[in-house]
């Protein structure tokens, strides 16, 4: 497609009878920062290496641009990559690992001191040229394996969980830094994570993946605020999940009954359009931060009753931990800000949860 820098057409990837990946297809725009967010085991390492030529596919199409790479070695297609644990050379300088990919090329000497200078003046290390990666904090390991990557202006940059040796501050710092980097250099990126927060954080779009299969893609806020799947409502941020049972649909809304008999009804405007069935088991879901907690018997929008049995503060919000009447669940998460009212909530108290208008979703049954 047009402006696309990567294209992956129905790729499946099978390791005798185990499938890996199945039925693949994606398109990453020039100048994007796509992430490819999964468990372990998802398959997201498995489609790094096919993108990067160290896995064939055993069916579909990887083009960079218009030209067909799948089948084509690692070093035709032009790809720069950063691994978690940099792979630099240990007995090459910093400004000799960041010439490597020049003088594989052949590039005059020149032009490599031009390019070698300025690639590192732009990730903030020519004070570093002449040291050896030994003589680096991990912080600027990683920098010097993006400086190597980027030197030779490679249409994709993969980047495969570059951030995952380093502790979290120093992973919070640098997430902003490759972030802003991509920017300046209209970079295209695939980076792979098993972490939602450093997704959300640095991507222009983020590609869910489960069993090998795209899950979902989108904005970082539309997969929050829009989940179509259970797995992706509880996989992106935290989500409660209540079983129940679709009743019906009426006048635009679905009515689900709940296992004390009682029914509530709900938006299809803030569900999946999905063809639910009358006594199809459900899930209904709502993030914790769109709940609040009531003295029990104080709100008649009240979705569950029960009983707080921990609460931890966090700043500016308190997260409490609630254990629903009749309800055989995990504990149920409820997030308010810090103020008189939740300051006022006690570990045993007997509680309302009432959700936020528009706030419930419903999905199939969940298996989260």
């Amino acid at each position: 497609m047009i402006g696309e820098a990567l294209t992956l057409q129905a790729l499946e990837k099978r390791y005798d009878k185990t499938v890996a990946i199945e039925d693949f297809s994606l398109g990453i725009r020039a100048g994007e920062f796509l992430s490819i967010l999964g468990p372990s085991g998802s398959g997201k390492t498995t489609l790094l290496t096919m993108i990067a030529g160290f896995e064939t596919p055993s069916s579909g199409m990887i083009k960079i641009g218009p030209r067909d790479v799948t089948y084509l070695a690692p070093n035709k297609r032009n790809i720069g990559m950063v691994f978690q644990r940099y792979a630099l050379f240990p007995h090459l300088s910093v400004a000799a690992n960041v010439a490597f990919p020049l003088r594989m090329r052949g590039i005059a000497e020149a032009a490599i001191k031009r390019k070698v200078d300025a690639v590192l003046e732009q990730v903030h290390l020519e004070a570093y040229a002449k040291r050896y990666p030994r003589q680096l904090s991990g912080g600027q390991q990683q920098r010097v394996a993006v400086a190597r990557a980027i030197i030779f202006e490679p249409p994709v940059l993969l980047m495969d969980e570059p951030l995952g040796a380093l502790d979290r501050k120093l992973r919070e710092k640098l997430q902003f830094e490759i972030k802003n980097l991509q920017q300046r250099l209209g970079a295209t990126v695939v980076y792979v994570t098993h972490d939602q927060e450093e997704a959300l954080t640095m991507s222009d779009r983020v590609a869910v993946v489960a069993a090998g299969r795209l899950a979902q893609i989108g904005s970082p806020i539309e997969l929050y605020r829009s989940p179509t799947s259970a797995f992706v409502g509880d996989f992106i941020g935290r989500m409660n999940f209540l079983e129940a049972t679709y009743a019906g649909h009426h006048g635009g809304r679905h009515a689900i009954r709940m296992r004390d008999g009682g029914v509530v009804t709900i938006d299809t405007a803030d569900s999946r359009p999905a063809a639910f069935s009358a006594g199809q088991s459900v899930s209904l879901a709502v993030r914790p931060e769109r709940l609040s907690l009531a003295p029990q018997g104080r709100d008649r929008g009240a979705l569950l009753t029960g009983t707080i049995e921990a609460s931890v503060f966090a700043g500016s919000f308190f997260l409490f931990l609630v254990r629903p009447y009749g309800e055989t669940a995990a504990l149920w998460q409820v997030q308010m800000p810090a103020d008189p009212l939740s300051g006022n909530l006690r570990q045993g108290d007997h509680v309302d949860i009432v959700p936020e208008h528009g706030a419930l979703r419903l999905f199939e049954k969940s298996g989260a």
